[in-house]
């Protein structure tokens, strides 16, 4: 479980890490490379504060004053190349906790029973639907859900140091950015159906992915704003 991390604490410590940085375009942030490592040492800078002497996470101070400062830094050290915009329009910084873990779970029934041809799934998706999803499907190289082997396996002292911060669960920022990865993607592929499909086709959809979570005993949430 990683629902103790707090979101702007969690995006500064994975663009200070190593292992993230070849995957910043995958939550929408793109920089030149000098830009970035820039950044990337400003965000270790604040991680340092926040942390103080703690080994843990888990240990530092959670007031409200606390994080209000260290907002104040990210954005300061976001203000100096221009991107503080940017960053607040993230797509997984603005969503309340049910939009990001429903979001999950219907990316999760899109990528399993759309994505692979929704062959003998139950209930059945009318095909005219499934067809249409599959030819706006955009493919990617890059696989979220490999985001905490990557993690792991990085040897840089930094990454390692985050790792520790979390003792049981060293891959705890991994796994906030996978779901933020399938967060965007969800919501880029919703972006593309409401302009192709009709305004009974995806109730279809939406009826779909609820007899789904149903039938797989998936607890739905509400469903989020940018899929209605």
């Amino acid at each position: 479980m990683t629902d103790y991390l707090d979101i702007t604490d969690t995006l500064i410590m994975l663009l200070s890490s190593d292992w993230f940085l070849p995957f910043w375009n995958e939550i929408g942030i793109d920089f030149a490379d000098g830009s970035k490592t820039a950044i990337q040492e400003g965000c270790r800078a604040i991680v340092r504060r926040f942390m103080e002497d703690s080994g843990s996470y888990l240990h530092i101070d959670f007031r409200e004053e606390r994080w209000q400062e260290t907002n104040s830094a990210f954005i300061e050290l976001l203000d100096s190349f221009g991107a503080a915009k940017l960053i607040a329009a993230l797509d997984w910084c603005g969503s309340p906790p049910d939009d990001l873990s429903t979001g999950i779970m219907l990316w999760a029934l899109t990528d399993d029973a759309l994505m692979s041809g929704g062959k003998g799934t139950t209930p059945a998706l009318n095909d005219a639907i499934r067809f249409q999803i599959a030819d706006l499907s955009v493919s990617s190289a890059v696989d979220p859900d490999k985001f905490d082997e990557i993690s792991l396996q990085s040897n840089s002292t930094w990454d390692r140091y985050l790792a520790v911060l979390f003792e049981e669960t060293p891959d705890a920022l991994a796994t906030k950015a996978c779901f933020a990865v399938k967060q965007r993607r969800l919501r880029s592929l919703w972006n593309r159906i409401r302009k192709r499909l009709s305004e009974q086709q995806k109730g279809e959809l939406l009826s779909w992915y609820r007899a789904m979570a149903k039938a797989r005993d998936i607890p739905v949430g509400v469903i989020p704003s940018y899929i209605h």
